[in-house]
């Protein structure tokens, strides 16, 4: 090996082996006996180093696989506004072993006319440190998000393995000469290592899904076929397990999250024989829910979103469904979340005032030794307490989960604030 770059190298993972930890801690959710403290968490580290104003990075995706840490982002194409979240898609990847973070990747690289947008990851099930990397991607830009024409999912798979981030040449799966606005994919993979897509065509609310087979060579992807039972359907939401694809949607025609499965997930077709639904009862009609975020271990299914309150402007409240059988059965009502109050949402506990889009919140389940956790986080702006509106926060909670009680346990009842600018 080149000395120089042996040194460099041992360097390199010398100087941040103290921040790996604090990163983790700072974007992955963390466990019941070390959430209490906000000082549990360590310094900062700009993973995207943008150079153009510094706010041009879009939401990043998190993934884990062991001790592999992987975050996926797409970055504005140029200083103008509108164009943040558009532009390019980038990689950044850990090893906690190692201690050290690999050189950022730039995975499609845009330009005055193709811009990428809304990419997802997801870690392949047997090949161990192969990430799956899907974004939307859009042509006739003219350097202005409002003439992109987002009608194309681009693929590749990433290697995490070695000392630096490899990437296949990305390949158009999905494309469309139509006028259609492709966007919120979600990615999952079955236990026959094929992957599934779902996605939203935003101009007629439609929901679309694909399956890509894993071949010797490549992955072959289905023409999209929309899925009927999801008409009006937004931000779709798909996983696998338990020998079940389980689907989740904001349905915007009727204002409620549905859920369907699919047991049959050899085919090039979502179908499924029943679909659940949830409303908001007699004491909550009018809202809106939306923004579903899905998880699942084994039978077990859980469902959050959050919902506006009709008569409290923009106050929205945080909640969550489960199924303990696999999606055959639920829970009657949706229940608050962190209060778990029974009671149409009536308790507005974790309301809020001014938040643009809603709360957005993200479930994950985590697991340490014996004791399972089902996570969520959520942005949060209290107008009277922060002193003004756009003062956003991120919030945590957690419940520890077991099947003998059915996911029953309550949420920790105080959430802890992660940011509070």
């Amino acid at each position: 090996m080149n000395r120089k770059f042996h040194l460099r190298k041992v360097w390199l993972r010398l100087l941040v082996l103290v921040t790996i930890p604090a990163v983790l801690l700072g974007l992955s959710l963390w466990y019941v006996s070390n959430a209490a403290e906000q000082a549990d968490f360590g310094f900062l580290n700009n993973l995207s180093r943008t150079a153009r104003l510094g706010l041009q990075s879009g939401p990043p995706v998190l993934q884990v696989q062991g001790s592999t840490i992987a975050v996926v982002w797409s970055d504005g194409f140029n200083d103008a506004k509108d164009t943040k979240d558009n532009g390019h898609i980038f990689l950044k990847s850990a090893d906690e072993k190692d201690g050290y973070w690999r050189p950022k990747v730039r995975v499609f690289k845009a330009d005055a006319d193709n811009w990428a947008a809304d990419p997802v990851a997801i870690f392949d099930r047997v090949a161990t440190d192969t990430l799956h990397v899907i974004w939307a991607q859009a042509n006739s830009c003219n350097n202005t998000v409002f003439q992109c024409k987002f009608q194309t999912f681009r693929y590749t798979r990433c290697d995490l393995s070695g000392d630096e981030n490899t990437c296949l040449t990305p390949t158009t799966i999905i494309s469309s000469t139509a006028d259609v606005a492709y966007t919120n994919p979600s990615l999952t993979q079955d236990d026959q290592n094929n992957l599934h897509l779902v996605w939203t065509e935003e101009r007629q609310n439609k929901v679309y899904y694909s399956r890509g087979v894993s071949g010797t060579r490549a992955i072959t992807w289905s023409a999209p076929a929309e899925v009927t039972f999801a008409a009006n359907g937004k931000k779709p939401q798909l996983a696998f397990s338990n020998g079940r694809l389980h689907l989740a949607w904001d349905d915007k025609s009727s204002n409620r999250i549905r859920y369907a499965y699919d047991a049959l997930y050899n085919n090039d077709v979502f179908t499924s024989t029943a679909v659940q639904e949830w409303g908001l009862g007699s004491n909550y009609s009018g809202g809106d829910p939306g923004n579903p975020s899905l998880a699942v271990l084994g039978n077990f299914i859980f469902i959050a979103f959050d919902t506006q309150d009709p008569g409290g402007g923009n106050n929205f409240a945080l909640a969550y469904v489960r199924s303990t059988d696999n999606g055959d059965s639920w829970i009657p009502l949706p229940l608050d979340i962190p209060n778990q109050s029974q009671t149409n949402f009536t308790n507005y506990s974790s309301s809020t005032a001014d938040v643009v889009g809603g709360l957005k919140p993200q479930l994950v389940i985590t697991s340490s030794g014996a004791i399972t956790h089902l996570n969520v986080v959520w942005q949060f702006s209290d107008v009277a307490s922060e002193g003004g509106a756009g003062r956003y926060q991120i919030y945590h909670t957690w419940r520890v989960v077991t099947t003998t009680d059915k996911f029953n346990n309550s949420w920790v009842m105080t959430p802890l604030t992660v940011t509070n600018p």
